[in-house]
């Protein structure tokens, strides 16, 4: 019976002109693969390797552990196990390569699910979801935590009512003729909070995504280890 569906599979041929451009074009394509293969979380990862296969080490639960507390903890806050990394380059110097190599591995994984996210997203949107400064009240920024993130009150209105965590939306915070704010940047909203009417602003909680597509830059930073 499966010989059978995959022959009939293999047989039935569909058209695919057009399909290139469905998700991304050439150019964008050949452009996310060049930022992952200059991707920060890969050094971190690999010059940290050899001093890691002498301490055997749970990959699955390490990850999805020390993933789920930042995560948990917000946009803006340090879990524990940040904390611990930084206190353990004055007393050990394998376990920073430890931290460092599992942080590595963390910002690689971050990076892989917002490309998951963009791809999901392209395939229901022609364009991402911009803020600008018509709909936003009032922001703040913060470089704490796992990576900078973002407190955002804005004015409600029709297609932000679909908002969910994980989206991820541009934000444009410059003010028209004049000099300063953040220009287009990336984000993924960790939470939201929407009002019953439209004339109470709604908040957003977000994380600000770099050009490798890591919200959890911090992590990798130089002056980590």
């Amino acid at each position: 019976m499966r010989s059978t569906l995959i022959k009939e599979y293999l047989q039935n041929e569909e058209p695919t002109e057009g399909f290139e451009e469905l998700l991304f074009k050439q150019e964008d394509a050949e452009q996310v693969i060049k930022s992952f293969h200059t991707h920060p979380g890969f050094n971190a990862a690999l010059s940290n390797l050899s001093i890691v296969e002498e301490r055997p080490l749970d990959y699955d639960q390490t990850l999805w552990q020390l993933n789920t507390e930042i995560v948990e903890a917000g946009p803006g806050i340090e879990p524990q196990w940040v904390a611990n990394y930084d206190r353990a380059k004055e007393t050990d110097h394998s376990e920073v390569s430890i931290f460092h190599h599992v942080a590595g591995l963390i910002c690689l994984y971050d990076s892989l699910a917002n490309l998951d996210q963009l791809i999901y997203q392209t395939l229901f949107q022609d364009e991402l979801l911009l803020i600008n400064r018509s709909h936003i009240v009032d922001y703040m920024w913060t470089t704490r935590g796992a990576g900078p993130s973002m407190w955002l009150m804005h004015i409600p209105y029709g297609y932000m009512y679909i908002f969910e965590p994980t989206d991820l939306i541009v934000v444009n915070h410059d003010k028209p003729n004049e000099v300063g704010g953040l220009g287009d940047t990336l984000c993924r909203i960790e939470a939201q909070a929407l009002p019953g009417d439209m004339m109470t602003p709604g908040v957003l909680k977000m994380r600000m995504i770099d050009e490798t597509l890591n919200s959890y830059r911090y992590l990798i930073r130089k002056n980590r280890k």
